[in-house]
């Protein structure tokens, strides 16, 4: 058996939702590789305790099986300095609900597909056409609490569209993808009909945006959608401003006008976007302060921030992944 350019490590949390399906088939393949460290995360408090054991044992590759949840409590505890020093190698399996971070990062196949060619890949000394760098948002909303980190941050109708799609999609045993498409496809049949009557998704929450320390800017807001990912569900792209800071940010007054005329463009159009720009709002940031009340999401996971004290995000990073 050759031995590996890096050390590898896997984390697997048996409670992310494909592997609930399928219980012990990467153990397989970690049965016939002696040299992988294997941890099972039965609770994401253990994280903290599992990363410093890799570091000690000088794991350069991490392969997280779970979901975004794992992978931004991951995050989280490499960030802020916890573990390592510097973040090592990340991989992500697709084993959650949605797998947004997995979908932009990683491959295309299964978990099993996916760490068996890593596992691989890990053996060959050239492996750095196979890495990806991405940014990290790092998440300050209460100042007594470490920072937390993520690649996705929604608020306003994301937050609530995420919550319905929980409800009432989720138990429908539909996941990903589709479980994303359907949600969103209910909401704009429900929104069709209601118009620009206020519901339990589409409505507004006064907020306040302050971009690099800049002027406060108060609007009544739809949603924010703040990414450093290049891809996301269903190939959506609703990011279009120019600049060169590691967050996307999208904002979307209330209520929208020319919503439906807007659509398109706002999730697949291109550099430029015939779009009201008193409405619609996108740039590139490296610093931003929102003042809410109202929760938001951290990839798929919720907080609730103080009213009366901004919530800081800033890019951090960048981190590497390999894809498979």
């Amino acid at each position: 058996m050759n031995t590996p350019a890096v050390k590898v490590g896997l984390i697997s949390n048996p409670l992310s939702q494909r592997n609930k399906k399928r219980r012990g088939k990467l153990n397989d393949i970690v049965s016939s590789h002696a040299d992988i460290l294997y941890e099972p995360l039965e609770e994401i408090a253990a994280l903290a305790e599992i990363l410093k054991k890799f570091s000690a044992r000088e794991v350069g590759l991490i392969v997280l099986d779970g979901g975004d949840g794992t992978v931004q409590a991951a995050l989280t505890e490499l960030l802020n300095g916890n573990a390592y020093d510097t973040p090592p190698l990340l991989c992500v399996l697709p084993s959650g609900m949605t797998n947004l971070i997995a979908g932009d990062v990683s491959g295309k196949g299964t978990p099993e597909m996916g760490f068996s060619r890593v596992i691989e890949r890990a053996r060959n000394e050239s492996f750095d056409q196979w890495i990806v760098e991405r940014h990290v948002i790092r998440v300050q909303y209460a100042p007594d609490l470490s920072p937390i980190y993520g690649m996705f941050f929604g608020m306003g109708a994301v937050t609530r569209a995420i919550e319905q799609c929980r409800r009432v999609i989720h138990p429908l045993r539909i996941e990903g993808p589709g479980a994303v498409g359907l949600t969103l496809a209910g909401l704009l049949i429900r929104r069709s009909i209601r118009g620009n009557r206020d519901d339990t998704v589409f409505r507004g929450d006064n907020i306040t945006l302050q971009f690099n320390d800049g002027k406060a800017i108060p609007i009544h807001n739809l949603l924010v959608l703040i990414s450093t990912l290049k891809r996301l569900a269903l190939g959506t792209r609703p990011f279009w401003g120019e600049g060169n800071g590691g967050l996307q940010v999208t904002s979307i007054a209330y209520p929208p006008t020319r919503f439906w005329r807007s659509l398109f463009p706002l999730l697949y159009g291109k550099e430029r976007r015939n779009l009201d720009s008193e409405i619609y709002l996108s740039q590139r940031t490296d610093h931003l302060a929102i003042t809410m009340n109202s929760p938001f999401t951290l990839d798929g996971e919720m907080f609730q921030p103080s009213p009366d004290i901004p919530v800081r995000l800033e890019a951090a990073g960048p981190v590497r992944f390999i894809r498979w």
